[in-house]
């Protein structure tokens, strides 16, 4: 689901039913920095062996996220392969859903807890989008199936 603006609160709800390496996320990207960004609602196997780096803890909206940052050189990107950063703020395992998941995401809070860390933002030439990412893992492969509204 395309949403527009990088200041949203963004409600979804459906079935989210995943196998393997993979993720429930609103993403996008930016420019001047470029960076890739992801708030992560809900996984099965979240990131085995990525390097990633925690960056705090903080509370919105009444749920728990971690937030972490890597750096990716020259992956591909939307100005095509380049070295870029990846935000990521992630929900508790022990608040994480699968099978029937709803939720509010207020994407201005997760921007300011990123900027208070010395982590900001470009220009939001890109728009974001809810997704079901999978993606395989060594061995692991996924698999699953999801239906989400978004509104």
């Amino acid at each position: 689901m395309l949403i527009s603006f990088q200041h949203r609160t963004v409600r979804y709800t459906g079935t989210y039913n995943p196998k393997g390496p993979g993720y429930l996320s609103l993403y996008g990207w930016t420019r001047n920095p470029l960076v890739e960004y992801y708030i992560v609602e809900s996984w099965d196997v979240l990131a085995p062996g990525e390097p990633w780096t925690l960056r705090g803890n903080f509370t919105t909206q009444g749920n728990n996220y971690a937030f972490y940052t890597a750096q990716r050189v020259n992956k591909p990107s939307i100005e095509g392969s380049r070295t870029f950063t990846q935000y990521f703020s992630v929900r508790s395992a022990a608040e994480k859903k699968t099978g029937a998941v709803s939720g509010t995401i207020n994407t201005g809070d997760h921007f300011d807890f990123w900027a208070s860390k010395g982590y900001r933002l470009g220009n939001f030439e890109q728009n974001m989008f809810l997704v079901t990412e999978a993606f395989a893992n060594g061995t692991q492969l996924p698999s699953g199936t999801s239906t989400i509204t978004v509104s």
